[in-house]
């Protein structure tokens, strides 16, 4: 059985996936959204700045954030979890001139156990390169009380190929003199008998 959560973040998150653990005393958690046992929400600047100060684990992550784009969710759930699942999409403009904003790529990241009622901040780390207007958001959260069916913690990013425009090829005739005709000659008349 999973519970899932899931986000649409519209704001650029400039860290890096990692988690580190918290422990709430008030529950349900203060701003989380919930689904079921399933607990989740974007921690503010000054939250990942505090949570950033105390955990030199989140540090060392957050340091390719600055080169990729990334984003940052927080999870607990009520009973636990034997692990996670967290989906994402990286969005950004179609092109410099364009702005209409297209799926560049997709993460998962998993992560192992967690106890009932702990808080534990998941750093999202996308190979996409760090640009203007680049957000990691659609985030779809996953808790598992079944065993885990592969080794975690991991993140894993396709990037979405898109073809690019090859010019259409034209097709040019060009118009060749026609061979020149001889001059045919004119039957002979033949002596009538």
């Amino acid at each position: 059985m999973k519970r899932y959560i899931t986000y649409l973040v519209v704001s650029v998150m400039v860290f890096s996936g990692s988690s580190a653990f918290a422990a709430t005393s008030k529950w349900p958690p203060k701003g989380f959204r919930a689904n079921g046992d399933v607990y989740a929400k974007i921690p503010t600047t000054k939250e990942l700045t505090a949570l950033l100060s105390m955990s030199r684990t989140l540090r060392a992550q957050a340091k390719t954030c600055p080169v990729y784009a990334c984003g940052v969710v927080q999870v607990a759930s009520r009973v636990g979890c034997t692990w996670w699942e967290i989906k994402s999409t990286v969005y950004g403009p179609r092109s410099a001139k364009d702005s209409t904003r297209i799926a560049l790529g997709y993460m998962r990241t998993t992560l192992g156990a967690t106890a009932p009622k702990k808080i534990t901040t998941v750093y999202l780390r996308s190979r996409a390169p760090l640009k203007p207007k680049i957000v990691v958001g659609g985030i779809n959260i996953s808790c598992y009380h079944s065993p885990k069916i592969e080794e975690v913690p991991t993140t894993t990013y396709k990037r979405v190929i898109r073809p690019t425009p090859t010019p259409t090829p034209t097709v040019t005739t060009s118009v060749s003199p026609s061979p020149s005709e001889s001059p045919s000659e004119s039957p002979s008349s033949s002596p009538s008998e």
